[in-house]
């Protein structure tokens, strides 16, 4: 085999995709083929950041967006009364149905074989650090060139439920015990965290009358680029709110000790982000409720999924806790609510594409990196993949910077900065967010993609095309007069009618200012463009570029100071830093750089751009000094 992919999760589907669509021999080995592409937690695909991230792996060449398209129930977009660079899409999902599916794309690969196994051990050529094969639980030897963990939970993974401790992965699935272990005798520094997932209850004991429905949007918000209309029913959500006696019920368990994550049974540390219903009610006191969100896991399936109740109380905790929220009186719980404790490997230890540092040919991807959230750890699949195929080819790598893309800063984030809680992507980290949107991404990613060669192109390129007119506009900004400064409707049809055309000769941008638009909030904008899309009978193609015209004429100002500090030319991004400059800290440099500097030894000036602390006037600086060096 060229590329063994070690578990069949988020990150382990687009990690063999990739591989095994880029030509090479791919082997998956999963604990349990039925288990491919679960679930674990809450049945939904995208969200703040997230919702960027899906739409990156799109255009990148990624399996994940269109799985979710194929399998909606419910679609929506958050932040719509934010500016368009907060917009983020989400997706509500049939999970068996988003299953099915990612198993019969791996099926149709040529190149991919999947067996269910277990790996026990990576052995390396002799007294060398270069991957050699792996040993699976059945004691088979399967040699190969690269290897891409995808663990997920599984690695030493601890379930709680009360005063009961299950070793496993996920619930009724065994972990990897020697596996991890076979890594800490490799020399990795390993640690641990925990995660959380919320009880499954009935919906026909569920009392919705007592509920605020939440709709989905109409027509259907797609992730894909490539994606066709589905066929399949669209669901409402529902909110409703814990009570007083939730909160008198859970501040008396917990003081009374008998809360896992609070009487020192759970000691690791769960995502910041993603709080169970326990630590809601420690760490907010002065909060008498908490919202609730029910979501169906499936067309045809009894379950909701309980979006805000994760907890690790045993059984009839769990019961008592749910019937004291607002509807769910009488709820029945089909699948119990559990924290679950695992380790992952420290992704300081990484290199930019994945690879570890310690061993040549092993890359790691998802929540073994200490990344919590399916989109960050399919990303990080895709990523992996790419660059192990990359590798076995002698092929430059793909490497993802944070000023192109919410997956460059989350690479970035893992290996420059590390992290104490399990990492969760959010449009708050990205330093130059008003370029990161969701309507660019085509922009911002397609040269990528075409290295890569993932992609199909017919679309990505239409996008692309048409997205050149809206480079034109920069020409036209300053040009803008008073005539129409506060006639919005004119300014729209204005842009509508350069993007019919798909001609800029055509417009008179002189008439177009800024201000006209500088009062609308995002979710004006989003109606009226809707409204419009339906009146006018705009294509998809057409109301993206709309949008990103709009925003980028809203964010001119500021994409022009960023392309001034970030977008630098390709002889300033390549200058070498020589090794001396590690070995003595230059006047001009900060004790804080300096320290990064050493730590991750940046071969080049772009590479040392992505180093946290690392600001643009530093570099200059260190370039011109190089230069006048040579």
């Amino acid at each position: 085999m060229d590329i063994i992919i070690v578990g069949g999760g988020h990150a382990g589907i687009e990690a063999a995709l990739a591989s095994s669509r880029l030509g090479l021999n791919t082997l998956l080995i999963t604990k349990t083929i039925d288990a491919i592409a679960s679930l674990s937690c809450n049945p939904s695909i995208g969200g703040i950041g997230k919702g960027q991230l899906v739409k990156e792996i799109d255009v990148l060449g990624g399996e994940m967006a269109k799985a979710a398209d194929f399998s909606t129930i419910h679609s929506n977009i958050l932040n719509l009364s934010k500016g368009p660079s907060s917009w983020s899409s989400r997706s509500q999902i049939d999970s068996n149905i988003y299953k099915q599916y990612m198993l019969n794309k791996l099926n149709q690969e040529p190149n991919l074989t999947i067996i269910q196994d277990e790996v026990t051990k990576i052995i390396l050529h002799k007294n060398t650090n270069l991957i050699k094969c792996v040993q699976t639980k059945s004691k088979n030897i399967i040699k190969c060139k690269c290897i891409v963990l995808s663990t997920g939970t599984f690695l030493n993974g601890l379930i709680h439920i009360g005063k009961v401790k299950i070793k496993g992965g996920r619930y009724s699935e065994s972990s990897s015990e020697s596996l991890g272990q076979n890594l800490l005798n490799m020399g990795f520094n390993i640690d641990r965290f925990k995660t959380g997932t919320s009880p499954r209850i009935d919906k026909l004991f569920i009392d919705f009358s007592k509920f605020k429905a939440q709709h989905p949007l109409s027509p259907i918000n797609r992730l894909s680029l490539h994606s066709v209309n589905s066929h399949i029913p669209q669901l409402p959500c529902y909110i409703t709110k814990t009570t007083d006696k939730t909160f008198s019920f859970l501040q008396k368990i917990i003081y009374q000790g008998k809360s896992p994550l609070f009487n020192g049974q759970i000691k690791t540390k769960g995502p910041r982000y993603c709080p169970s219903i326990e630590d809601k009610i420690i760490n907010f006191p002065e909060k008498k409720s908490h919202q609730v969100f029910l979501e169906p896991l499936s067309t045809n399936s009894a379950e909701f999924y309980l979006n805000g109740v994760s907890t690790s109380l045993s059984a009839n905790y769990q019961k008592y806790l749910i019937r004291t929220i607002k509807g769910l009186e009488k709820a029945k719980i089909l699948r119990l609510g559990y924290n679950i404790e695992y380790a992952f490997i420290r992704p300081t230890q990484l290199q930019l594409t994945l690879e570890t540092r310690k061993v040549e040919g092993l890359f790691l991807a998802g929540q073994i990196n200490g990344t919590t959230g399916y989109e960050e750890a399919a990303i990080q699949g895709l990523i992996a993949g790419v660059n192990a195929a990359r590798k076995i080819q002698n092929k430059n790598p793909i490497l993802l910077y944070k000023h192109d893309s919410y997956s460059g800063i989350l690479v970035n984030d893992l290996i420059h900065k590390g992290m104490t809680e399990p990492y969760r992507i959010l449009t708050s980290q990205a330093e130059y967010k008003l370029v990161l949107r969701e309507d660019n991404v085509v922009d911002r990613l397609i040269h990528k993609s075409i290295r890569i060669g993932l992609a199909t192109y017919g679309k990505i390129l239409n996008i692309f095309y048409i997205h050149q007119i809206n480079r034109h506009l920069k020409t036209f900004i300053l040009r803008s007069n008073k005539m129409y400064e506060n006639d919005y409707d004119i300014l729209l049809k204005t842009l509508i009618k350069s993007v019919k055309l798909k001609c800029m000769k055509h417009v008179n941008f002189g008439c177009i200012s800024l201000s006209a638009i500088s009062e609308k909030t995002g979710i004006q904008i989003k109606q009226y463009i809707i409204t419009l899309k339906n009146n006018l009978k705009l294509s998809s193609d057409e109301t993206i570029l709309l949008l990103t015209m709009l925003a980028n004429l809203k964010y001119s100002g500021y994409i022009k100071n960023i392309e001034k500090e970030y977008y630098m030319n390709d002889k300033i991004a390549n200058v070498k830093i020589p090794f001396n400059i590690f070995l003595k800290r230059p006047k001009y440099m900060s004790p804080a750089v300096y320290e990064q500097f050493c730590r991750f030894h940046p071969k080049t000036i772009k590479e040392a751009f992505q180093v946290d602390e690392v600001k643009a006037v530093i570099l200059n600086i260190l370039a011109s000094i190089i230069k006048k060096n040579i």
